[in-house]
């Protein structure tokens, strides 16, 4: 019995080690820096801001789908939880318009 309170010791404060929240410039430098790595997010125009490990993201999207690619990159990061104010930019229709 008492051989294995050492290991619960060292099991206990692993555990406690990693829920340990990062620091919030952190947690923003990573996340700015997959967006950059990412080849369909790169182009976009994303901001981010961490307080608290919450990360807020604003700007535009080019395309539907990047707008929902940055919660997996938050949250990769460290972020305890995501606020997504991007909007997806809509394209407009071109050519003439359709007559029933």
């Amino acid at each position: 019995m008492y051989k294995l309170f050492p290991a619960v010791l060292v099991a206990a404060a692993l555990a406690t080690a990693q829920t340990k929240p990062k620091p919030d410039p952190e947690i923003r430098s990573c996340i700015e820096g997959a967006l950059k790595r990412s080849p369909k997010l790169s182009d976009e125009a994303f901001s981010v801001t961490v307080a608290s490990s919450v990360a807020t993201f604003s700007g535009s999207a080019k395309k539907q789908g990047s707008k929902g690619g940055v919660y997996a990159i938050a949250s990769s990061c460290g972020a305890s939880k995501v606020i997504n104010n991007i909007v997806a930019e809509i394209p407009k229709e071109t050519g003439g318009s359709k007559k029933k």
